[in-house]
């Protein structure tokens, strides 16, 4: 749905109780409402190539989620935002600090080791790299990994022709039948037939690959998809029919191939050390300077904290130079750092387009490697192919690192690898969109499942929902004594801190005095929502230049200087206020602004669904530990979006107006971890502002004998590799 349904004039001055006209109104209903069913049917008529969004048969709770997300970001991008006082119509600049580069002057001291290596691209990636972000119309469409593979991967898109039938009957079929019955259907289409007649099976993969049937899944039912054909192809051309055909190859049990060197997905629980941090950089310089959460200064941070764990990074040749210069400017001892610079635009999130982990080498011995998946995508409703961050792959390989390449399609961030402390068993929690992703391939739901448990080497997989977005930015996990601890989001205390700050602000900046910043506290900390709102809401809305729309001196009250960032602070305020208004509003009462009242029936849905993912989590044995937080997407505060270590948690953190908040996150994190656990605050502010925080800009991989592709930096030595580019140290 467009977001212009959201753009119309507010019939509510703000959404507070205090300035809020309300109306009563039925009890929740768990049926799609009148927006949501619009919502939902415009989702399903998406255009994929020639059908359609509905064709991936995606559940309807999951498109739901995904239509709540949308109705809150539509919401807040029309009246949640900051104008120029001048310009009320106009937002303040999201373009970086102009004095954010590094300094250019040559520091003094030591040389330390950073490996430059540059991918330069094989003659077959242009034709890839060109390809538009979008959902492959061919639904089988696999990135290739190297050039060999090139010349046996369809491209995302089919020509218009004979084949086209054929295509529509895969991008129709495969979802709903599964891969044997629509591989049956699809040999059927008159251009197929008539080399199915033939017998020439060969001939028969190549059709299927160029119409985007995923020849390479059917694998799982015969040890190669050739066995499989052979048996599909001889049947029909001795004339039997469609029926009788799938039913034969229905009984066919289904066995996910092992690779030859097996993948281990690392652990992120806590039960291994780090032996390696693979990261991506978006630029080369800070957004707004030292201490802003970008992806920059995260690892000038990992570097001051961690020096012990090797870096790999990747960056856009754009921004190399840049680069350059903020390593030099950064104090410290020499590590270990390899820096990939690649021709292509280079996205923050290292999670997603690559599973950290190892393999056994031909020798035997285990080495650092990457799963790769299918190909990168971005998105939960239909996976978008992003072309920059499949070559990326590439890049790693050129640095000696081993990459391996996955027959699913996963986003990495939404997959995490537990260790339980008393069995070591191995539980892969998966959010749920990943499992939907592969079943649009034709794989069914359990089938998916063990795919995934197979390509991770683990015991069991959990499903998840992802409220929010990805099950990362919803918990982490840690031994305990004797079961798993998951870290959840307590909304509720993370709301009573940000309005506890951005009262301080608003005292601070004379918006309301101190008696009444003193009622609101003591409203807030008794539990009165709306006495505290009654307080603090006319002030902040009356201020507004329009409905939702508040003036830029409003917001710089709320930074604390530097790069701290007034204009996020505030709009993480507003949510809390969004948020404390559920707690507000009577039963039966809701906004009488139809934007409003769909805004907060979707973050209501949202809060129902998070505290059923933590029972759901209880009743598959873990123990619940609640850290305060904000979770949303780019307006979050989360703190379980970090990295565990077998001795540290790196723990996202804001910094600015809200470290009361980065304080009591990191208690209630020391309190369950105990001394043995060293609790380190990242600040990813910026970071968080694009819907991402630490773990979703770390791969960490585990600590093996010996790392491959960056070496360690070993005590009184400053190492240097062939090929490799010093940079001074101050």
């Amino acid at each position: 749905m467009s977001s212009a349904r959201y753009a119309g004039p507010a019939t509510a001055a703000c959404l507070v109780i205090g300035a809020l006209a309300v109306s009563a109104g039925d009890p929740p209903s768990t049926q799609p409402t009148a927006t949501e069913a619009e919502l939902l049917a415009d989702m399903r008529a998406q255009p994929i190539g020639s059908h359609t969004l509905d064709d991936l048969q995606l559940p309807e709770e999951l498109l739901r989620r995904c239509g709540d997300r949308l109705i809150r970001k539509a919401f807040e991008r029309q009246f949640r935002i900051v104008v120029h006082d001048s310009a009320p119509g106009a937002a303040p600049s999201s373009q970086p600090a102009a004095t954010a580069s590094a300094p250019t002057s040559k520091p003094f001291a030591p040389i330390a080791i950073c490996r430059v290596v540059r991918h330069v691209p094989a003659p077959d990636a242009a034709a890839l790299a060109a390809v538009p972000e979008a959902r492959p119309a061919l639904r089988g469409f696999r990135a290739p990994l190297t050039p060999a593979d090139s010349a046996a991967t369809a491209p995302p898109a089919i020509e218009p022709g004979i084949l086209q039938a054929a295509a529509d009957r895969v991008a129709r079929r495969l979802a709903r039948e599964g891969l044997r019955a629509a591989l049956v259907h699809v040999l059927e289409s008159p251009a197929l037939m008539v080399v199915v007649r033939s017998g020439d099976v060969g001939a028969v993969t190549q059709l299927l690959d160029r119409v985007g049937f995923p020849t390479d899944l059917l694998s799982a039912f015969g040890g190669s998809p050739t066995l499989v054909l052979d048996e599909a192809v001889a049947r029909l051309a001795r004339g039997e029919s469609a029926e009788a055909v799938i039913a034969e190859l229905q009984r066919r049990e289904f066995h996910w191939p092992r690779r030859e060197s097996p993948f281990r997905a690392a652990d992120e629980s806590g039960a291994e050390g780090i032996g390696l941090m693979r990261l991506q950089l978006t630029r080369g310089t800070y957004w707004q300077g030292e201490g802003d959460g970008c992806s920059l200064d995260i690892v000038r941070q990992l570097a001051a904290v961690a020096p012990d764990i090797p870096l790999l990074l990747s960056i856009q040749s754009t921004f190399e130079g840049e680069l350059m210069q903020s390593l030099a400017a950064w104090p410290g001892p020499p590590r270990s750092m390899t820096v990939v610079v690649e021709p292509y635009t280079v996205a923050q999130w290292a999670q997603d387009n690559g599973k950290a982990g190892s393999l056994v080498d031909s020798d035997g011995r285990r080495r650092l490697a990457t799963l790769t998946p299918r190909y990168a995508s971005r998105g939960e409703d239909g996976s978008t192919f992003v072309p920059g961050e499949s070559l990326l792959a590439r890049g790693l390989m050129t640095a000696e690192h081993a990459v391996v390449q996955s027959p699913l399609i996963f986003q990495g961030g939404n997959l995490l690898v537990v260790t339980h402390p008393a069995t070591r068993a191995r539980l892969l929690l998966v959010g749920e969109a990943e499992i939907y992703r592969n079943t649009a391939l034709g794989l069914s739901y359990d089938q998916t499942i063990e795919a995934f448990r197979s390509e991770f080497d683990v015991q069991r997989c959990l499903v998840l929902p992802a409220v929010a977005f990805h099950i990362d930015t919803e918990l982490c996990a840690r031994g305990g004594r004797d079961r798993l601890v998951a870290f959840v989001n307590d909304t509720a205390a993370g709301v009573q801190l940000v309005l506890s700050a951005g009262t301080d602000a608003l005292r601070s900046g004379g918006i309301i005095s101190a008696a009444d910043a003193d009622a609101a506290r003591r409203h807030l900390a008794g539990g009165a929502a709306r006495e505290f709102l009654a307080t603090i809401a006319p002030p902040v809305m009356n201020r507004a230049v329009r409905f939702g729309h508040f003036p830029e001196s409003l917001a710089r009250l709320f930074t604390a200087g530097g790069v701290d960032s007034g204009v996020g602070n505030f709009q993480r305020f507003l949510l809390a206020l969004d948020v404390l208004t559920l707690e507000a509003l009577a039963p039966g009462e809701q906004p009488q602004s139809p934007p409003s009242r769909d805004y907060l029936a979707a973050l209501r849905r949202s809060a129902a669904q998070r505290t059923a993912l933590h029972q759901q989590l209880e009743r598959e044995g873990f123990e619940l530990v609640r850290i305060p937080g904000l979770p949303d997407a780019e307006r979050a505060i989360n703190y379980v979006n970090g990295v565990h270590d077998l001795r540290r948690y790196f723990m996202p953190a804001c910094g600015g107006l809200y470290a009361p908040l980065d304080a009591a996150a990191a208690g209630a994190f020391r309190a369950a971890l105990g001394p043995g656990v060293e609790v380190i605050p990242i600040v990813c502010s910026e970071s968080q502002r694009r819907a991402g925080a630490l773990h979703c800009s770390i791969a960490a991989y585990p600590a093996l004998v010996a790392s491959i592709g960056v070496p360690p930096v070993r005590t009184g030595e400053t190492p240097m590799l062939p090929e490799s580019e010093p940079v001074t140290w101050r």
